[in-house]
């Protein structure tokens, strides 16, 4: 993830711009992550873009979204009951820098089959957003598109970079969609996580309220789909998501390891990621 400025609004976030357009051929639609409020203010009015924002965005151009896939590390950025209930919502904790893993990338393979299974009937859209929209993002995007669709790498990322309005930027990312080995396909068909409806209820009611009383709606709801630390008096001890080679995490389970120790379940797992900053620490 990108360093963070004091005012928590993502480094070079406002270099982007907010929604790239429909990925032809597809109903992928890319965008960086939305900001609630609080965060929004720490920026000029003309760059403000949270969850009522982007519906607005695509109300006016004509387009529904269906699921929103987070592939953030943090679950600080926004809460899924901002959005209206209109929205599925689903969170793959993806760490930056780094090739997404199989199990991720399966992950996400099943999360898009199942709403294509599901929305049959309709043109909803997949609109899919990390930090900036661009580079776990397209890689994402881009592998499925590869795996699945079968389309040509080199065709596949000039699809999403056309689309997003920003080429995909890491190196190891491209190396891998043109050169590396396609992932296996097997077990997408199956379900892994439910996503989660929006609940915010009209989207009119909160564009038309004042900013204060915005506050107190992003304020209102509990967060505990994804656990964090509590705070204390004084800084609380890290708390790390173990990340196994077949690293599965089933709706309201967490592995974790305390005050920088592993348990001994927590042997053998390859890698100790923070939640908290997105940051790969071993």
């Amino acid at each position: 993830m990108p360093p963070r400025k004091k005012n928590g609004i993502p480094d070079r976030w406002e270099d982007y711009q907010a929604v790239g357009k429909i990925i032809s051929g597809t109903r992928f639609i890319a965008f960086k992550v939305p900001l609630k409020p609080s965060l929004c203010r720490h920026v000029e009015r003309s760059q403000a873009f949270g969850p009522w924002e982007l519906m607005q965005t695509m109300e006016k151009d004509g387009q529904e979204l269906g699921l929103i896939i987070d592939l953030t590390f943090t679950t600080r950025y926004y809460k899924p009951e901002d959005l209206p209930d209109s929205v599925f919502y689903l969170k793959i904790f993806t760490a930056g820098h780094e090739v997404p893993s199989d199990p991720t990338i399966l992950s996400f393979k099943r999360a898009v089959r199942g709403f294509l299974r599901d929305n049959t009937h309709n043109d909803k859209l997949i609109g899919v957003h990390c930090t900036h929209g661009l580079n776990r993002t397209g890689y994402l995007v881009c592998r499925y598109l590869i795996d699945v669709d079968g389309i040509d790498p080199k065709e596949a990322v000039e699809l999403f970079n056309s689309s997003r309005g920003h080429p995909i930027e890491r190196e190891n990312y491209l190396k891998d969609l043109h050169t590396g080995p396609k992932r296996s396909n097997d077990g997408m068909e199956e379900s892994e996580q439910e996503p989660i409806r929006g609940r915010s209820g009209s989207r009119h009611n909160i564009l038309d309220s004042p900013a204060h009383d915005r506050d107190r709606h992003y304020d209102r709801h509990d967060y505990n789909q994804f656990p964090r630390p509590q705070k204390k008096n004084c800084r609380p001890p890290h708390v790390w998501f173990i990340l196994g080679s077949n690293f599965q995490m089933p709706e309201g389970t967490t592995f974790i390891c305390t005050n920088n120790s592993m348990p001994s379940y927590c042997s053998g797992r390859r890698r100790v990621v923070s939640p908290r900053d997105e940051r790969t620490l071993v």
